[in-house]
């Protein structure tokens, strides 16, 4: 099964294409939140073009977008070209999957969500999770069977490397935490 993950942010849309639980490619491009749907299928087409893929190889798209309009679009796309819903990782769609112990957890980021289910997923728990990219996050993640997260946000970091960085280096021992997300949803079924 192929799985066409794309992390959705405010500078970057970064995507992930498997094959199975192994990546096989992964292209980013800018973040233009008022794209329209052909513009996104553009982008998304050409970047999978770069690695001599394309979007019709593809079996299942899963979305972690803190971009609404665009995660709007980039779903409006993928139905209109593949004919599938994409799964949309969000609060909702990760209810009885991962317990978010927020005050309101429709409000909680994709990119948080991600990081939490990756930690257990990889890790089991109790796990710590530290997301450099923009302002420091901490994500807090117990046992499946606890309430897995809390999160704190700190003062912008310094780093500003890619969080898929780590696994375009072919020494890397592990791949980055998004990507480790996308590799645990493809190998569960979910």
């Amino acid at each position: 099964m192929k799985l066409l993950a794309a992390d959705i942010g405010n500078t970057n849309v970064t995507l992930g294409l498997f094959d199975e639980s192994e990546l096989i490619g992964s292209w980013r491009g800018t973040t233009q939140a008022a794209a329209t749907d052909d513009e996104v299928a553009v982008l998304v087409g050409g970047l999978l073009a770069l690695g001599r893929h394309a979007l019709e190889e593809v079996e299942t798209v899963a979305v972690a977008s803190v971009v609404p309009p665009l995660t709007t679009t980039f779903t409006r796309m993928i139905r209109a070209r593949t004919g599938q819903a994409p799964l949309i990782v969000d609060a909702r769609g990760l209810e009885g999957i991962l317990e978010i112990e927020i005050d309101r957890p429709a409000e909680a980021g994709a990119d948080r969500l991600v990081n939490a289910l990756a930690a257990r997923n990889e890790f089991g728990g109790p796990a710590i999770v530290i997301d450099r990219r923009g302002p420091i996050s901490v994500v807090r993640s117990r046992p499946a069977s606890a309430s897995p997260w809390r999160r704190w946000s700190g003062r912008r970091a310094s780093c500003r490397g890619s969080s898929c960085a780590v696994h375009r280096t072919p020494s890397a021992p592990t791949p980055c935490m998004p990507c480790r997300a996308a590799r645990s949803l493809a190998t569960s079924g979910w």
